[in-house]
């Protein structure tokens, strides 16, 4: 059996996509749209992806609320810790008080949504793996 990722991303996508607004936004113009990747990893490492993943969803929440109290010019240059420090000096914009889903990103299984951390709890992933 030969398998087309173009056609794996494609409808894995929209699949997300649709299920996703129809759950959350059925009454309403609100659309979700998602992207989809598709590569093989060891199955060893899939824990290790996502805490990849997490730690770069905590890396952009950092920026984006740097980015809306400071400019461009501000910011360049600067790395993550120092948009930390520089965001406890303004008034309201400590990124340690925002809720741990807009830090942390959210993680959503069936009809329920958490915020594992998952350097702390690898078995939120790894449940899902297949037993050999």
């Amino acid at each position: 059996l030969r398998f087309n990722i173009q056609k794996m991303c494609s409808v894995s996508a929209g699949i997300a996509s649709a299920t996703f607004s129809k759950k959350w936004f059925p009454r309403d113009s609100g659309i979700a749209i998602f992207d989809s990747r598709v590569f093989n990893i060891p199955k060893d490492e899939v824990c290790n992806y996502f805490i990849w993943r997490q730690q770069d969803w905590t890396r952009n929440s950092v920026h984006m609320v740097a980015r809306s109290h400071f400019s461009h010019k501000e910011l360049h240059g600067k790395s993550v810790q120092d948009m930390h420090e520089m965001l406890h000096g303004v008034g309201g914009a400590s990124w340690n008080e925002y809720e741990a889903r807009w830090k942390n990103g959210t993680f959503m299984e069936g009809n329920s949504f958490s915020t594992p951390i998952f350097t702390q709890n690898r078995e939120a992933i790894g449940k899902y793996l297949a037993q050999e």
